[in-house]
């Protein structure tokens, strides 16, 4: 079996640890430490996976491509669009849906640049879409859709949401520092963070996402008549049998307090 080398990629999907090294992919049973199985994909310049079902997506990114490694048959599959026809594709990520591409091509620096997103329909994979993002220098790196279903991205000196609010840019020495921002995920707690890496950095935090926090209940991106009906209808209740998300406080119980935060929220959206 050939040794691994440099790590593109690494995720938990059905059970297993697997690393994508250039040409490789390798399945790891983290339970004995061990290499279970590897696999050769068709080029050695692969970015980024997401797994999906019994799917692994993975992006090439001098290619142009998109592959799809199925985890039960080992058969590794080209999508559409042609070589090529994507911009350089690097971060990707998937939701019921669609499949999102970040298209990392050298856009050149320029201040508000324009990079893009290349999105899929998962039930038609022949033609794509584009969401165009504000960054700078080049397109996006990294993609990430969080628990709210808002869809997060990082580029040079920049992270921030499609359709919402933009981080950035940052200056040389800054905090978060500049430099490739690679890779994301989420702490869905309260007070929602998403952590992201920088270049030379530890990894930094970001709270409050957009200015919803958690009075948006049911995550759909705006505070309306459901946000407030859910928490009326704990009201004077203690958490058990209430839920924990109609406690926005946190004090155990549910009273004007929660009702007026998400009354305070009401018509606002990310």
């Amino acid at each position: 079996m050939p040794t691994p080398r440099i790590a593109k990629s690494i995720t938990y999907f059905n059970g297993y640890i697997w690393v994508l090294n250039c040409e490789f992919l390798t399945k790891i049973n983290y339970t004995i430490n061990a290499i279970e199985a590897q696999y050769t994909l068709p080029d050695h310049n692969t970015a980024d996976m997401k797994g999906d079902g019994d799917i692994l997506w993975i992006t090439n990114i001098y290619l142009g491509k998109v592959y799809t490694f199925n985890i039960t048959s080992g058969i590794v599959q080209n999508i559409l669009p042609v070589q090529g026809e994507l911009k350089r594709p690097l971060g990707i990520e998937i939701d019921e849906n669609y499949v999102y591409i970040a298209e990392n091509y050298d856009y050149g620096y320029s201040s508000g640049g324009t990079g893009t997103i290349a999105v899929f329909n998962k039930s038609d994979l022949s033609s794509f879409t584009r969401i165009n993002v504000i960054v700078y220098n080049t397109g996006p790196y990294s993609l990430y859709k969080d628990s709210y279903g808002c869809l997060w991205y990082t580029t040079d000196h920049v992270i921030g949401i499609v359709g919402g609010i933009n981080w950035g840019p940052w200056t040389p020495n800054a905090n978060p520092p500049p430099g490739v921002n690679y890779f994301m995920t989420e702490v869905p707690t309260h007070s929602p963070e998403i952590w992201f890496s920088g270049v030379g950095s530890a990894y930094i935090g970001m709270k409050d996402i957009g200015t919803l926090g958690n009075t948006d209940i049911n995550k759909d991106g705006k505070v309306d008549i459901k946000d407030v009906s859910y928490v009326s209808k704990w009201f004077g209740s203690l958490v058990s049998p209430a839920p924990e998300n109609a406690d926005l406080n946190s004090d155990g119980k549910i009273d004007i307090k929660d009702v007026s935060a998400v009354s305070r929220n009401f018509g606002k959206t990310l």
